[in-house]
């Protein structure tokens, strides 16, 4: 009676197993027109460890993080993020890192949650609130993506793809 049931859960745990692991090879990219922010850093993946327990830097794991999603290695880089904000819980940027990656997942409640936490730790940054309110967006919640487009808006008036959005929140229901 339960043979069937749990056959169908075996093969489905090993199906979220091989595209976990395509992801992590880098086989399933995703375009990154969600970034936050444009800072570059200068890594040289030979002296950076490949497991997060190998090392306790908090520099140093960001450093791997960044190197992995440059790479749109976004499985493999998130785990690198979570590190991070385990260690630093006010790193907003690996928070807003993590959003960004749910965003081209589309895990919109997963980004929303945490541009938030990003926001918290810095709130006057305009990237994350028009990050923050393209989520609210996508998921139509109108307030919310209203309220924080206006945020972004209030510091880069001249943003085309912030006019866009208030517009596009504004044909909402």
């Amino acid at each position: 009676m339960w043979y069937p049931i749990i056959f169908v859960l075996s093969v489905f745990l090993i199906l979220v197993i091989v595209v976990r692991r395509a992801m992590v090879l880098g086989v399933g990219e995703v375009d990154g027109e969600y970034g936050d922010e444009k800072e570059e850093s200068n890594t040289n993946s030979t002296s950076l460890p490949n497991n997060p327990g190998e090392t306790t830097s908090t520099m140093q794991k960001w450093l791997k993080a960044e190197e992995l999603y440059k790479e749109k290695k976004y499985f493999a880089a998130e785990k690198w993020y979570f590190d991070v904000v385990r260690i630093d819980p006010n790193h907003d940027r690996a928070f807003a890192r993590l959003a960004t990656i749910a965003m081209t997942q589309k895990r919109y409640y997963a980004a929303i949650d945490n541009f938030e936490r990003a926001l918290s730790i810095a709130p006057n940054t305009p990237t994350r609130q028009f990050n923050l309110a393209l989520a609210y967006f996508l998921v139509g919640e109108k307030q919310k993506a209203h309220i924080y487009i206006e945020k972004a808006l209030s510091a880069c008036s001249d943003k085309e793809n912030y006019l866009q959005l208030r517009d596009k929140i504004k044909e909402l229901p």
